[in-house]
């Protein structure tokens, strides 16, 4: 039986990140790993009740709440289990290395256990910071770098308000609607659709947040690097999700993958087999994340599991690309304009084939549908005069 979620509800997952929360700010609670198992081991019915048993009455937010639960179960094993924070992670920048056994006030260890646990997922500034993955770190001055977010995020929003125009008026993306029932045309609209509803959104948070900590100077502007890649990147499939994507899930995906792969199944570091252990062991756990999201929008295993199956083609097919790629290299094939053409078709044919698959189960049920609720809109405010759109059926 599923639960309307309330206020009491809400505040369970508090138990978890104050018990997280008192062991990281700690130089003595809890150092034996068995210790810290013991706090793991409570997040887990917590959340997985949160996720699979109770609902915001909202699809979106259902979706959203799903993978959130998943998401607090991972980062807590990874901070508390696979690693020794206390020991092993520090903030570290290029003038200066603050390790936790260097922070002498409660408030200063405080301070380190929220920017670990709540405020950092992609680890900027950190000893574990994918510097090889990210975007660079901005280097104009705040002034500059303000404007330029503001800007960027103002663009993401107008986007963002574009697809949520073509949601509202378009039948196939309203409840009971379906993508698959498109043309290979349609598909690949709705597939970009997806993935720049995704990305826009993301943007447009990232930049506000962004803009506003660097004009307050809580933040220097080297501390933003951009959250995509972008889609100089995205001409493979391996490079659209290491390099192109968000790397909001990067750590605990990767901490985890290394756990099973090194310490679990003992393969030989840096081995071929390893790293495409650690490829699809990544992907199945995003799956997983993505799953209890769409279980608690669909409440059906069947129907959520298009998801967990979308994830975990992708890492089959990447291995066909670098089987491919190998191939070529050994024809001789050298890279260029042609053969990044070439790329960027294979990762649209790519997406385009199995996206749909995921999605389309998740706005029949009415994941990108507002209901009644109408939504502020400049595109349609300017197109039809409906500042206040409702959605057109």
């Amino acid at each position: 039986m599923v639960k309307q979620l309330d206020v009491l509800l809400i505040s369970l997952h508090l138990l978890p990140e104050l018990l997280a929360f008192a062991v990281l700010s700690s130089k003595t609670l809890c150092q034996p790993r068995s210790s810290r198992f013991v706090i793991w081991l409570t997040s887990i019915p917590i959340y997985l009740y949160l996720a699979l048993f109770t609902s915001t009455g909202t699809p979106s937010l259902d979706y959203f709440l799903g993978q959130f639960c998943v998401v607090r179960i991972l980062s807590l094993l990874d901070f508390l289990v696979i690693t020794d924070a206390r020991r092993d992670l520090w903030r570290a920048d290029d003038h200066d290395s603050v390790k936790f056994a260097d922070l002498g006030s409660p408030l200063a260890r405080a301070e380190w256990a929220i920017g670990l646990l709540f405020l950092n997922p992609r680890g900027i500034g950190w000893n574990f910071e994918p510097r090889h993955a990210l975007p660079p770190h901005p280097e104009e001055g705040r002034l500059d770098f303000v404007l330029r977010q503001a800007q960027r995020g103002v663009l993401a929003f107008l986007w963002f308000d574009l697809m949520g125009t073509i949601a509202r008026t378009d039948t196939a993306l309203q409840v009971g609607g379906s993508v698959l029932n498109q043309g290979l045309g349609g598909r690949a609209m709705y597939t970009v659709w997806w993935f720049t509803t995704v990305s826009s959104g993301f943007i447009v948070s990232h930049s506000m947040l962004a803009a506003f900590s660097v004009g307050l100077g809580i933040y220097q502007p080297s501390d933003w690097p951009n959250l995509f890649g972008g889609v100089k990147y995205m001409y493979t499939l391996r490079k659209f999700w290491g390099r192109g994507w968000h790397h909001n899930l990067r750590r605990f995906l990767v901490s985890t993958a290394d756990f099973l792969t090194l310490q679990v199944l003992h393969l030989q570091p840096s081995s071929q087999l390893a790293s495409y252990s650690q490829l699809y062991l990544a992907f199945l756990l995003s799956g997983l994340v993505h799953f209890c999201g769409s279980y608690a929008l669909l409440r059906s295993p069947s129907l959520a599991l298009s998801t967990l199956q979308f994830f975990a083609l992708q890492p089959l097919v990447i291995t066909l690309e670098d089987g491919a790629i190998a191939l070529g290299k050994r024809l001789g094939i050298s890279p260029g304009v042609d053969v990044r053409i070439l790329g960027y078709t294979w990762t649209a044919a790519c997406l385009t084939v199995m996206a749909p698959y995921w999605l389309d189960p998740l706005v029949h049920a009415g994941l990108a549908d507002p209901g009644e609720q109408k939504s502020f809109s400049v595109v349609q405010g300017l197109w039809r005069g409906e500042w206040f759109a409702p959605v057109r059926r």
